[in-house]
Order: structure tokens, then C-alpha cells, then sequence
């Protein structure tokens, strides 16, 4: 009984390295078949912003994409336009917010992370010492909550930061 659970056990994992592998060999191709259509100098506009669609998620024109390929930055906007594709955009070899007041609201987030950052610190101390002097189960599982919605605010916080690096250098260009 227990080899056969084992057996399984081990059959779904290689069945989901398999997959994986499949995955990225198509994701090679793709890229490889996106690099050449780049390099021709008649291009078939369709073709290549499908594939570009298909293998980056997001999508551009082409002229947006033979910009895009002239770059220096070029990993780092793809990277932030799958982040956050509502709230930037790429035009004119340059990435700037979709709104003109994105600027002033993340500036007031940054104010607003500031001072609350501490104080969840604070409050996730309290409940992990309410926590471990109780032996309460709910305690803990607010901690661990309030550990994990402080990580997650802090690696938004970091890319936001590093969002507005990436514009200001795009816009001194």
C-alpha cells in the first residue's frame, strides 16, 4: 500500500518536471522565432506582437517592441509593465504613468507606509507576545497574518520605489 503511494507520489512530480521542461522549450522557441522575425527588414507586424503577446503577456506594437528592443532597461520595463500594467505605460521609448497624478499618490503612500510600517510592527510583537503568554491559537494566526500582509506591503513598497528609479531614468533619456 505504501509503495504504491510512493510510486504515484513520484509519478505526478516527474509528470510535473516533464511538463515544466516542455514548457520552457517552448518558451525558447518562441523567443528564438521573436529574435529573428526582429532582425529581418521586412517584418510581419502581426507575427511578431502575437509572439511577443504569447511569450511575455503583454502586449505592445511592434514599432513599441522595436523600441523596446533598443533599450538598455528593456528586462526591467517588460518586468514592471507585467507588474503593474494598469499603472504604467511604454511609449515613445519612454515609461510613464497612465495617470498624471500616480506621482503625488505614491508619494502619499510612501508617507502613509512610513508611519504605519512601525506601528505594524508594534502590533505583530504585541500579538506574538499575547500569543506565546496565552497559548491562544487565534493570536498566532493574527500574527501570522499581520506578518505576512507586512511582507507583502514591503515588497510592493521596494517595487514602487524601484518603479519610479526606472521612470526618472527613462525620462532623462
Amino acid at each position: 500500500m505504501l509503495y504504491k503511494t510512493l510510486d504515484n507520489i513520484i509519478k505526478y512530480f516527474i509528470n510535473i518536471l516533464s511538463i515544466d521542461i516542455s514548457n520552457k522549450k517552448y518558451r525558447l522557441k518562441l523567443l528564438l522565432k521573436l529574435n529573428t522575425l526582429l532582425q529581418k527588414k521586412q517584418q510581419n507586424n502581426i507575427v511578431i506582437q502575437e509572439i511577443f503577446k504569447k511569450y511575455f503577456k503583454i502586449h505592445l506594437t511592434s514599432q513599441q517592441i522595436n523600441e523596446l528592443k533598443q533599450d538598455n532597461n528593456a528586462l526591467e520595463i517588460i518586468e514592471y509593465l507585467k507588474k503593474f500594467p494598469n499603472i504604467i505605460i511604454y511609449e515613445n521609448r519612454k515609461l510613464s504613468y497612465t495617470r498624471s497624478y500616480q506621482n503625488k499618490i505614491n508619494k502619499t503612500s510612501n508617507i502613509f507606509w512610513y508611519i504605519a510600517y512601525p506601528m505594524l510592527i508594534v502590533g505583530t510583537i504585541l500579538s506574538l507576545y499575547i500569543a506565546i503568554s496565552n497559548l491562544s491559537i487565534q493570536y498566532v494566526i493574527i500574527t501570522i497574518t499581520l506578518i505576512i500582509y507586512i511582507s507583502l506591503m514591503y515588497n510592493y513598497n521596494q517595487d514602487f520605489k524601484k518603479l519610479e528609479k526606472l521612470i526618472e531614468k527613462c525620462e532623462s533619456v
